[in-house]
């Protein structure tokens, strides 16, 4: 049994997936859990998990975290997707942004999907029309263009969540149309990129002016 979370909101991923490892752990609490991340990762552990179970516990309960946002162990789990949707073992699979190939495939096993998104913050009265020049210079790669955009949307006021919000919602709209100047995988990584700024400068990581303004200059 496969349930899936994903999506830019990693905080709510994480907060949905988590929980749902707990609530079930006290449904079952003769289950034993496991957390798989990049650093625990194993294709024999995996092999193990959905195929095995404890000789004194009922059930495994498995938490896959972030797993397809490493290349090299994308490929793994996908291989093993029949194998962990047809397990008396429950997994939960934690993901961020995921391209369309990778989310069909997984969406298609699992037996509940829940996609979970940042929302841009608006505020109609203040929010200028000029900032959606933002996403037509993205869309064109225009690096060059894209940062003269940027400068001119911080100089009129409008915020870095507002600047961040277009340039996400770009993204996803490239990726429901193929990519164009993109690659997928490219659309992956900027998407995660803004994502991750968002949290690190809501995190009093970083300022968010700054990180935004790293993206776009290493784009």
């Amino acid at each position: 049994m496969l349930f899936l979370f994903h999506g830019s909101d990693r905080q709510k991923i994480i907060e949905k997936s988590r929980g749902l490892i707990a609530s079930l752990e006290k449904k079952h609490p003769e289950s034993a859990t496991f957390r798989i991340t990049d650093e625990t990762f194993s294709e024999s552990l995996i092999d193990e998990l959905v195929l095995g179970q404890g000789l004194f516990k009922k059930q495994y309960l498995v938490l896959l975290d972030g797993l397809c946002a490493n290349q090299e162990y994308q490929p793994i789990v996908l291989k093993k997707l029949e194998g962990i949707a047809s397990s008396p073992n429950i997994f939960v699979a934690s993901e961020g942004v995921l391209d369309k190939q990778t989310l069909g495939a997984l969406s298609k096993s699992a037996n509940k999907t829940q996609e979970l998104n940042l929302v841009a913050e608006k505020d109609d009265k203040k929010s200028s029309p000029k900032i959606f020049s933002l996403a037509n210079a993205l869309a064109r790669r225009n690096q060059q263009v894209l940062w003269q955009e940027f400068l001119a949307a911080i100089r009129r006021g409008d915020s870095p969540e507002e600047i961040n919000g277009v340039l996400f919602w770009k993204v996803k709209d490239l990726f429901s149309r193929g990519g164009g100047v993109f690659t997928p995988g490219e659309l992956a990584e900027l998407s995660f990129r803004l994502v991750s700024a968002y949290h690190d400068a809501h995190r009093g990581k970083d300022n968010f002016e700054h990180l935004l303004e790293r993206i776009i200059l290493r784009m």
